[in-house]
């Protein structure tokens, strides 16, 4: 199931008071909730490559089997965000809000699924190879309120949130035909 705009918002809602800003009132919730809309549609376009090791055969990766892993970096979003142009306690608060969040949201609840070459039940080892900034650019775009910082903070969520994603590993297991015989294939898979 993918990742819903409620489950990040949440996310987004919970780290908002730990922060060095205190973010709160109808702003941030207009803007957690433009975030939460724009990255659960994103999320569906990461891509994962990988490896999976069992019996030869013809095989799937798919949820339940599966799991996403992203380890929080708030400063990958911070360092975006500045050379984006928002700086000073905002940029590094908001890097803390989403580099906390969303690598939590992923870890919780991120799945994949794809097809696995050669193997036909085995477990899969995969890497977030494709998390593309321009994607999320056009959605955050579209879903932002208008201000004069849009155009910046779009740019610097696209770029953080995407740097996010691509340290990225995922885990599961490849269901479908068995043999007796050992095999080993690549696997390419997306988020769901």
């Amino acid at each position: 199931m993918p990742i819903s705009p409620p489950q990040i918002y949440s996310e987004l809602n919970t780290f908002r008071v730990v922060s060095l800003h205190k973010f709160g009132g109808w702003e941030f919730d207009r803007f957690a909730l433009s975030v939460a809309n724009a990255v659960s549609v994103w999320l569906t376009s990461v891509q994962l490559q990988g490896l999976a090791t069992g019996t030869a055969g013809v095989g799937s990766v798919a949820p339940p089997t599966t799991k996403v892993l992203v380890p929080p970096n708030p400063s990958l979003v911070t360092n975006a965000l500045a050379a984006a142009g928002i700086r000073g306690s905002l940029g590094v608060a908001l890097g803390q809000v989403l580099g906390l969040a969303i690598p939590l949201v992923v870890t919780t609840f991120g799945q994949y699924t794809g097809g696995a070459v050669g193997v036909g039940i085995g477990a899969d080892v995969s890497k977030v190879t494709v998390a593309n900034p321009a994607i999320l650019s056009v959605l955050l775009t579209a879903h932002l309120a208008p201000s004069p910082a849009k155009s910046m903070m779009v740019l610097g969520l696209s770029q953080g949130l995407s740097a996010l994603l691509l340290a990225g590993t995922g885990l599961g297991s490849v269901v479908g035909s068995p043999s007796i015989v050992p095999g080993a294939g690549p696997t390419s898979s997306v988020m769901v």
